[in-house]
């Protein structure tokens, strides 16, 4: 389980502080503060999302965002590769920070972007969009 870099009210730990980098350099590699960055965007673009059947451990939160969110497959199958929680939450919030269109393999043709999506359940990646069609 990840290390807390901060106490209950937010200030980072004296033994954090007390070390040689900046707050803002432990602050960008602390798995809770990037899962709460990409809650904050599920929140703004994918209001649709049930963010309270979400984990609230950063590992069992990564997992649970493959799950939850429409990634490729190759997308999750290198998420799911990844031994690094940091690193998985980080290769995330970047795919989640991207505006994406999603199309019709075949012709190409955009059929829908990412914040028009409707979860049709919480504990599946099935999407739906507002005219019926299924992702």
């Amino acid at each position: 389980m990840p290390c807390r870099i901060t106490d209950p009210t937010g200030r980072l730990r004296p033994e954090f502080r007390a070390g040689i980098w900046p707050e803002w350099m432990w602050r960008l590699h602390d798995p809770y503060t990037i899962q709460e960055q990409i809650k904050q965007l599920i929140r703004r673009d994918s209001p649709h999302v049930n963010l309270k059947v979400a984990p609230l451990e950063p590992v069992m939160f990564s997992y649970w965002l493959i799950s939850a969110m429409p990634f490729t497959s190759e997308q999750r199958i290198k998420m799911l590769h990844e031994d690094s929680v940091v690193v998985r939450l980080v290769c995330q919030l970047e795919h989640l920070r991207r505006k994406h269109y999603y199309g019709c393999i075949y012709c190409g043709t955009d059929i829908i972007n990412s914040s028009n999506l409707i979860s049709m359940s919480t504990d599946s990646p099935f999407f739906v969009n507002p005219n019926g069609n299924t992702f």
